[in-house]
């Protein structure tokens, strides 16, 4: 008996020495708390999101005097390198500025002028064709550049802007070539020289001349577009003036 009174008093010591070193809820320290802030940067070209750093802010348990020591832990992680920032203008954006101006003076002005061509078409080039078979075929080459601005936009964006407009210079000026081959009075091939395939050209050029402006502004955007636009009114009263000199003038020679 003697020996089980032990074993059960040593039992309850071991029990009560337990319950002692075991802290009570209301003596534990609070836990600590932690926030979290994720700061994200949208990617300007290609729509991505990514983690640019995480900072996150701990507070020490309050002390004995009733005092907060906020820890502040911050962690950097970098993921892509970021975009390179757009200089607004510079040397190589207004020399964008001035090529933009001239590629749609030559282009798009250029087919502005077609009142003359119709004019020396129903008179003197293109007797036989009726007056709505020629006028049909200049709305044809003014609607081209603006049809094919969804595929022209499409190569835009995946990073074709040279060789478009390279491809679109050298099917205009080939055109423009060809329509001086071409044999009076016969309609289909002015109307493949002229009313499309430099329709088609000037559709790979003016969409990609215009937009490639806006690689090198920011603030003052709309203005550089303002410039480069004015290539295509100029070259529309300059044109007419010297192709109405040009064709007349030979025809009546």
């Amino acid at each position: 008996m003697d020996g089980k009174t032990n074993i059960t008093n040593d039992a309850h010591t071991h029990q009560f020495e337990m319950a002692r070193s075991t802290p009570s809820p209301s003596t534990m320290p609070p836990p600590l708390a932690s926030s979290e802030k994720r700061t994200a940067s949208n990617d300007s070209i290609g729509g991505k999101t990514e983690l640019s750093s995480i900072v996150r802010t701990m507070s020490v348990p309050p002390s004995e005097a009733g005092e907060t020591k906020p820890d502040i832990i911050q962690v950097e992680e970098k993921g892509e390198e970021p975009q390179p920032v757009i200089v607004d203008g510079g040397t190589r954006g207004w020399s964008t500025v001035a090529g933009s101006w001239f590629v749609l003076f030559s282009s798009l002005g250029y087919l502005y002028s077609w009142g003359v061509y119709q004019d020396y078409y129903t008179r003197i080039y293109l007797p036989s064709s009726s007056t709505s078979s020629i006028a049909w075929m200049g709305s044809l080459q003014l609607a081209l550049p603006f049809l094919l601005g969804l595929p022209a936009g499409r190569l835009f964006d995946a990073g074709y802007v040279h060789s478009v407009i390279r491809a679109g210079s050298v099917l205009f000026i080939f055109c423009l070539y060809m329509l001086s081959l071409t044999k009076p009075d016969q309609y289909y091939q002015v109307f493949l020289t002229q009313g499309l395939g430099m329709g088609i050209g000037v559709g790979c050029i003016q969409l990609h001349a215009t937009t490639i402006v806006s690689r090198h502004f920011t603030r003052r955007r709309s203005f550089a577009y303002g410039i480069a636009l004015t290539g295509s009114s100029v070259g529309s009263i300059v044109y007419p003036i010297g192709l109405s000199r040009f064709l007349f003038l030979d025809a009546t020679s």
